[in-house]
């Protein structure tokens, strides 16, 4: 071990970077972690005094791309990589995200895969007062997947959602069940120890697993490549009234046609305000036509207002049935299908009354709705017309707790 570990010490002094592919789960979008850790950032910075970056950001993926569609997969390996540099695998997962090699999001499931631990079975005899014939099959089914090298989270939580509907729906339930079928042997001891540590880490409650978001990430970027890289970090903070981040959000409850949709609705919106004018047209039955140019902050609460009813209108699309669309989830689309910039979304993020605490949600809305009333009043950063429309889309996410319905009255002034 000590011999291995020089050998990595004098191979670190002077290391090539091959020129490859981007590692899969390489973070193009994401400014800072919301991670960030203390212990572990002193630990990093004794593993950057032993190894050079350059020479762990190769190890790291050259030896774990072939794993990065399975968090369990992708824990063993960085145990066994830690193992050989006498650090813990928890350690490199925390700095493929130091290094980029991560994104908050594959980090977030990988550090979760740490929680699933093999420990001992704990069975208390048989517990013939439970019937699981309906759920049977599937937990076979479950054991047949997992013993021929199906990823473990992404089948166990497929099985959790499939017992459901035999009234399996809370973990303890899922404990019992488990119980039972090692009992009456249709699983064997190693088994439901497996299970069991899936169960006790809760693995199906997470909104997402490496290989569900490599196949929408992909997707996206397919559709709408990125030409350079962009970090932004309002994009990963957890603000409050929010279930998580924003990217998070979107890649958990949203495919990439979605996505792209919820996009589009503030490119458009950008496309307006860019507009040299905004003109309302009457025709009348005589074949008079009058024009009504909107002046002043007109143009701004029109583009609001329309916001708000194409989201309705997108809410009963048959691609959202049973899908909730908010203000954050179209920011966040945005800026993931390269629509809005990084730096607008950081001058959104550096306006301090957005976030004051201080304030309660009236008072901010009062204080961003007063500032439309006249352009001068509009003391804003540029781009003139955007930020103050996605400081109102923040506000708003604040405030409603659904969109707008689609017999709301749209009062477009």
């Amino acid at each position: 071990m000590k011999n291995l570990t020089t050998l990595f010490i004098l191979f670190s002094i002077s290391f090539p970077i091959l020129a490859e592919e981007p590692y899969p789960l390489t973070n193009l979008r994401e400014g800072k972690t919301r991670y960030k850790n203390s212990t572990l950032d002193r630990e990093l910075k004794s593993l950057y005094f032993t190894y050079s970056q350059d020479f762990l950001k190769y190890q790291l993926t050259l030896r774990t791309e072939r794993y990065v569609k399975c968090a369990s997969a992708l824990k063993g390996r960085l145990q066994k990589i830690g193992k050989e540099l006498q650090v813990s695998g928890k350690l490199l997962a925390y700095a493929m995200r130091d290094l980029n090699l991560l994104d908050d999001i594959s980090y977030e499931i990988i550090k979760n895969s740490f929680k699933i631990k093999y420990s001992r079975s704990l069975l208390v005899g048989k517990d013939q007062g439970i019937n699981i014939p309906s759920a049977k099959e599937k937990i076979i089914l479950l054991a047949e997947k997992i013993k021929r090298g199906a990823c473990p989270e992404d089948v166990f939580r497929s099985f959790a959602r499939a017992v459901k509907d035999d009234g399996v729906a809370k973990n303890h339930q899922l404990k019992r069940i488990f119980l039972v079928a090692k009992s009456s042997k249709i699983i064997d001891s190693r088994m439901h120890k497996y299970l069991n540590a899936l169960r006790i880490a809760k693995v199906q409650t997470w909104s997402l697993t490496l290989k569900t978001y490599l196949k929408k990430l992909k997707s996206v970027r397919k559709q709408k490549p990125l030409a350079t890289p962009e970090y932004s970090d309002f994009i990963t903070k957890k603000f409050k009234d929010q279930k998580g981040p924003s990217r998070k959000y979107i890649y958990a409850h949203y495919n990439m046609e979605q996505i792209l949709l919820l996009g589009n609705l503030l490119l458009k919106m950008k496309k307006r305000l860019n507009a040299r004018s905004i003109v309302i047209q009457i025709t009348y039955p005589e074949g008079e036509i009058e024009d009504i140019p909107l002046n002043g902050m007109q143009p701004f609460r029109f583009c609001l207002r329309l916001l708000r009813k194409e989201m309705a209108e997108l809410r009963q699309h048959k691609l959202f049935n049973n899908v909730s669309i908010n203000y954050m989830a179209i920011l966040a689309a945005a800026y993931e299908s390269g629509f809005v910039p990084a730096k607008d979304l950081e001058e959104l993020a550096n306006l301090e009354e957005l976030w004051n605490p201080q304030r309660s949600k009236w008072e901010k809305a009062t204080f961003w709705a007063g500032r439309f009333r006249n352009v001068s009043a509009l003391l804003l950063p540029a781009p003139y017309g955007l930020i103050p429309i996605m400081a109102m889309m923040v506000i708003e996410s604040t405030r409603a707790k659904s969109i707008p319905g689609e017999n709301q009255d749209f009062n477009l002034f």
